[in-house]
């Protein structure tokens, strides 16, 4: 596994080894200059923090680690990596969340990758299981995916 810093950067490292995605929030194909447009546009807008890489696999599929988690979150998979590892264990442990993410300081809906509250302006860092890395709604007491208590 390799680390980078960027999308960009990722995109390079993975193009190498693949030449078609499967994105884990959708299920859509996508292929290599797609995902240079995708990851120029995702840097552009949403820069990594100091503590998240992405995380690159000989396959080519694309993760983005976060301190807290033993494994990166997949967000373009190969599909080597979906045969071997999604289809044989729980989707939903890959699948990058879809549904609405709120402001942990005012309640306010937030845009997909938002850092940032739009309405009030406080930093939104999403929190993650620590048992299987789903992401956590705000104030729950359980993780939804493992049944985990937090």
């Amino acid at each position: 596994m390799k680390l980078a810093g960027s999308f960009e950067a990722a995109a390079e490292v993975a193009a190498q080894n693949c030449k078609e995605w499967i994105f884990t929030g959708d299920g859509d194909v996508v292929r290599t200059d797609e995902l240079h447009e995708i990851a120029r546009a995702y840097d552009a807008k949403t820069p990594l923090e100091d503590d998240e890489l992405l995380a690159v696999t000989e396959d080519g599929s694309i993760g983005l680690m976060f301190p807290h988690l033993k494994e990166p979150q997949w967000y373009f998979v190969s599909p080597e990596f979906a045969v071997v590892n999604i289809l044989h264990e729980d989707i939903h442990k890959y699948i990058v969340p879809l549904h609405a993410i709120r402001c942990i300081k005012c309640g306010a809906e937030l845009k997909p990758g938002s850092r940032f509250c739009e309405n009030c302006g406080a930093k939104n860092t999403p929190r993650f299981c620590e048992n299987c890395g789903s992401t956590l709604r705000e104030g729950a007491k359980f993780c939804e995916s493992c049944g985990a208590k937090l």
